[in-house]
């Protein structure tokens, strides 16, 4: 079984927060809290990332819900 840390495999987030201001979501490689870099929603959807903790890719889906608390 592959660990999704050791794969150059882009993983869609589907879920986002706000926490101080800046848009959070949980990286879905290393499972730890990524801030992502954009002013309101439309410029963080869509847009692929590199969490440089990990070396994971990750991209916001273009529908990612917005929700108060991440899991």
């Amino acid at each position: 079984m592959s660990d999704d840390k050791t794969t150059n495999k882009i993983i869609q987030i589907n879920t986002i927060s706000k926490k101080s201001g800046d848009y959070i979501a949980e990286c879905p490689h290393c499972k730890d809290i990524y801030r992502l870099i954009g002013n309101d929603l439309s410029a963080v959807r869509g847009t692929r990332y590199l969490h440089s903790a990990c070396d994971g890719w990750l991209v916001v889906s273009k529908t990612a819900r917005f929700i108060r608390n991440l899991p």
